[in-house]
């Protein structure tokens, strides 16, 4: 069990800190306002010469040597994501239906569209005019034979209900979860529908700082989404789970470290440098993923269990017999007691903060591979 202390100090932080997320996420459900989307800096979004005004939707079938014939339906956004619906006519008058959504952007020069894929193959349609666009092949050459690959801008715009693979940097604050698509850098609001319940669980249930964007891979829609009292918005609703990935961010980099799978090396305790100490080796813990602890005191080896909820942390030492140390016993004991006593953490880079109930820093680490 957690001390007293601990609970008492803790829960009234953690009180104070989520009524005001309480209460937006009762407005939202009540009627939520839509909110602007953010752009990634030095991402293109003049499309100024494209020759139509954006939005536009384009459909049409397109031909094919070897199939009865593709119905697509392609909406390109002045955010730079387009969307598109690919339905495979089948032999036996069925489709398989195939839907994306990316980045898409224009060659000004060549007046040619292109579509970044998921799977890395690239669509290019050539602008013939304001009201219709060809299908090229991959080498951006107007095809040979006389199958049709035309698309004709449409009066309606497509609102798309399809669900597609997506990656984002997903993150919880100010009462709204956000997810800033990786493609485009845009920022979508987080609909309260689909799976958002589980999405803020598993946000939370991640050692990291409150509010820290974390890499998800997801299903998801992405349109309009109508609330009570005629409220809408533009959401990314999440269907579908893929992972969340912590320690990446959308160009595949690695991110500051994570309080588990990480080696922190012990730098201060209780506000001396380590110099001031007597030790053979200095003292460390790894925390795993499965809430266990390992580590190094100054004499003894250390092993545990932790308890972690957001950034509060408690650190449950297994006890061990003891024994005589000549060197490391004033830096063991002290720091034994920092992480019994630790209750909240903070991260900074490749530093952590060990914090007790008085808030005051008991110990700082350095990080290193595990």
């Amino acid at each position: 069990m957690m001390p007293d202390v601990f609970n008492r100090q803790r829960l009234s932080l953690y009180i104070i800190r989520y009524i005001p997320i309480i209460m937006l996420m009762a407005l939202c459900l009540a009627g939520c306002q839509s909110i602007n989307t953010g752009e990634k800096a030095g991402v293109d979004r003049d499309f100024r010469d494209v020759g139509f005004n954006l939005p536009a939707t384009f459909s049409g079938k397109v031909s094919c040597v070897d199939c009865r014939g593709v119905d697509i339906v392609l909406t390109l956004r002045p955010d730079g994501l387009y969307q598109l619906r690919l339905s495979h006519r089948t032999e036996d008058g069925g489709s398989n239906i195939e839907s994306m959504m990316n980045r898409w952007w224009y060659k000004r020069k060549e007046k040619v569209v292109v579509l970044a894929s998921v799977d890395g193959v690239m669509q290019t349609y050539s602008v013939k005019d304001n009201d219709t666009i060809e299908l090229l092949d991959i080498e951006h050459v107007h095809p040979e034979s006389q199958l049709n690959r035309e698309l004709h801008k449409v009066t309606t715009l497509e609102q798309f209900d399809d669900m597609v693979h997506m990656r984002g940097m997903f993150s919880l604050g100010n009462g709204r979860a956000v997810i800033e698509e990786c493609s485009t850098g845009n920022v979508f609001p987080v609909s309260n529908y689909g799976l958002y319940t589980e999405a803020v669980g598993r946000y939370a249930a991640i050692p990291h700082s409150y509010g820290t964007p974390v890499l998800l891979e997801f299903e998801g829609v992405l349109g309009r989404v109508d609330y009570f009292d005629d409220q809408a918005e533009e959401a990314i609703t999440i269907t579908g789970f893929k992972k969340f990935y912590p320690r990446i961010d959308c160009e595949g980099n690695i991110m500051r470290v994570t309080l588990t799978e990480t080696l922190w090396t012990l730098q201060q305790l209780n506000g001396r440098q380590l110099e001031n100490f007597v030790a053979e080796k200095t003292p460390y813990f790894l925390l795993e993923q499965d809430s266990s602890m390992v580590g190094f005191g100054g004499c003894r080896n250390l092993t545990g269990t932790f308890r972690l909820q957001e950034d509060m942390l408690q650190i449950n030492r297994t006890p061990v017999p003891r024994y005589a140390c000549f060197k490391g016993l004033e830096l063991e004991n002290a720091f034994l007691d920092a992480l019994r006593e630790t209750a909240s953490f903070e991260i900074e880079v490749d530093e952590l903060k060990l914090i007790d109930s008085d808030d005051t820093v008991r110990a700082v680490f350095k990080a290193g591979a595990k």
